[in-house]
C-alpha cells in the first residue's frame, strides 16, 4: 500500500528537510500547529457558539432559530459576531477587558499561523509561539468552566459552589487530549 509521502517521493523518510530543522522536529512543529489551530476553533466556538446556543429558541427547516434577545444582548454590541460575542461574554464576567484582547491577540496568531503554515514548519529561526499556545489553553479551560455552569439547553449546569478543579466542560478534555497527542500540557490543569 503506497502512502502519500511514498506518491511523491521514493524513499521519503531519508529525505532531508534541508530547512535547517530534522524531520522529527518538523513533525513535531506539525503537531503543535495543528493542535493551536483545533483549539482555536474550538474557543471560537464557545465564544461565539456557545452565546447562541443560550438564546436557541428551537428549529426550523432552514436551522437554528435564536431568541429575538439574541439581537438585543448580544449582536448589538458589535459588528462581528465574534466581537460582539466577546463583549457580551465581558459583561457576564466570563471575561476580563484584558482576556478580550487575548483572544484577540490569539485569534491574530491564528491567523498568522494558518496563512503562514509552511514558513512556520520549515523555518528554524520561526518557532511556534508556546505563550500563546499556553494562553489559548487557559482561556479554553476559563471559558470551558463559565458554560459548564450555564443553563444551555439540554445541560444540567454545575452547581456555581463547586471547585473549578473539578469543573470540566467537553472541549476542555478535548483539547486536552489532543494537547498530549501533541507533546504538551493539557488545558485541564490551566486555571
Amino acid at each position: 500500500m503506497r502512502t502519500i509521502a511514498s506518491s511523491i517521493m521514493d524513499e521519503p523518510s531519508d529525505v532531508p528537510t534541508g530547512f535547517g530543522i530534522s524531520n522529527d522536529e518538523m513533525r513535531g512543529r506539525l503537531l503543535k500547529a495543528a493542535w493551536f489551530l483545533v483549539a482555536y476553533e474550538l474557543l471560537k466556538g464557545d465564544v461565539v457558539g456557545r452565546p447562541e446556543q443560550l438564546f436557541r429558541a428551537g428549529f426550523n427547516e432552514a436551522g437554528a432559530i435564536l431568541d429575538p434577545r439574541y439581537e438585543v444582548e448580544v449582536r448589538s454590541l458589535a459588528k462581528h459576531p465574534f466581537d460582539a460575542s466577546l463583549a457580551w461574554l465581558q459583561h457576564r464576567g466570563a471575561l476580563s477587558s484584558g482576556e478580550v484582547e487575548d483572544v484577540k491577540r490569539i485569534r491574530e496568531y491564528r491567523n498568522r499561523v494558518a496563512h503562514n503554515l509552511f514558513g512556520l514548519l520549515m523555518n528554524a529561526d520561526e518557532p511556534l509561539d508556546l505563550s500563546v499556545l499556553e494562553l489559548t489553553a487557559s482561556l479554553i479551560a476559563k471559558l470551558g468552566r463559565f458554560w459548564a455552569r450555564q443553563p444551555l439547553p439540554g445541560f444540567v449546569p454545575v452547581p456555581a459552589d463547586k471547585p473549578d478543579h473539578e469543573v470540566f466542560s467537553s472541549t476542555m478534555l478535548i483539547v486536552g487530549f489532543f494537547a498530549q497527542v501533541a507533546g504538551l500540557t493539557p488545558a485541564r490543569n490551566a486555571a
